[in-house]
């Protein structure tokens, strides 16, 4: 923690949300481990069919990421929209910085700038990335999400001519083609440390670690109408549903997002429910 902000576990905060509900609400239903087969429109209510029954609901909000829009797309949203999966990862160090430094952010990329900070359970690791490249799958070390991915970027010419117009795109062309580097063994972290270096001028080369099996994958819009990457997050709205696309794979911006959302629910539901927008102001400036 310092005056600036806090670090925060986005599980344990999670967690600590469940809790707190199941005090309010002991008859709260939280179904884990649960896939979402078909969901569809039926009079003023929305029947979600899962592969552990049937749940029926006059409000839904989706949040899967990725495949947000593939479920949207199902209800006849995002028609015009596909997505790009970019695949972060990750570099550490020992400890070199006390809290997070961004480098500049290139205006014309809707990727995070490369940064660093301190692992979340152990300040005496740092940590440098995200790299960024494309992967065909909606989920990373997922290759289930391979037909998914395809089923939700769209097989028609438009989405083809868009992924074409972006990837040949020369700024972003030389970017993606220097991330993939960065993940090679060897070379990779020769490369990255330049970018390092912005952060820490001094980081040896001895004390990068590529890290294995960490990262997310963020998926970034292509608009078919522009043929374009569309900056920021992604979020439909539809007839009492919410679609929630491109959520920040830090979680960064996980509390305004159900800030925003449930100020729509509560629209949606017409002033049968209230919500105490004071009281969640004072909890997050504490």
């Amino acid at each position: 923690m310092t005056e600036d902000g806090y670090t925060v576990d986005f599980k344990r905060l999670s967690h600590s949300f469940v809790d707190c509900a199941k005090i309010e609400n002991p008859g709260i239903g939280i179904h884990l481990d649960t896939k979402l087969l078909t969901i569809a429109k039926v009079g003023d209510r929305y029947i979600v069919k899962t592969n552990k029954g049937e749940f029926s609901a006059p409000v839904v909000a989706i949040t899967a990421g990725g495949h947000s829009l593939m479920i949207a797309k199902s209800l006849g949203y995002g028609l015009d929209l596909s997505v790009l999966s970019m695949a972060g990862s990750f570099y550490t160090s020992p400890k070199v910085l006390n809290g997070k430094v961004y480098t500049i952010q290139m205006a014309k990329l809707p990727f995070a700038a490369i940064h660093g900070d301190p692992e979340v359970h152990n300040e005496n690791v740092t940590r440098f990335g995200p790299t960024a490249k494309p992967i065909f799958q909606l989920e990373r070390f997922n290759m289930a999400t391979f037909t998914e991915y395809w089923k939700t970027f769209g097989f028609g010419l438009s989405p083809i001519l868009s992924l074409f117009n972006i990837i040949f795109d020369k700024v972003l062309l030389v970017y993606v083609f220097k991330n993939f580097l960065y993940d090679l063994p060897y070379i990779g972290k020769r490369l990255f440390i330049k970018e390092i270096r912005m952060i820490v001028p001094t980081i040896k080369l001895s004390e990068l670690k590529f890290v294995r099996g960490l990262g997310g994958t963020r998926p970034q819009i292509v608009n078919n109408t522009t043929r374009k990457l569309e900056m920021g997050e992604a979020k439909l709205s539809g007839d009492n549903i919410i679609f929630n696309i491109t959520p920040s794979p830090g979680a960064s911006t996980c509390l305004g997002n159900a800030y925003t959302d449930t100020a729509k629910i509560m629209e949606f539901l017409g002033g049968k429910f209230s919500f105490n927008k004071e009281a969640f102001e004072k909890d997050l400036i504490k």
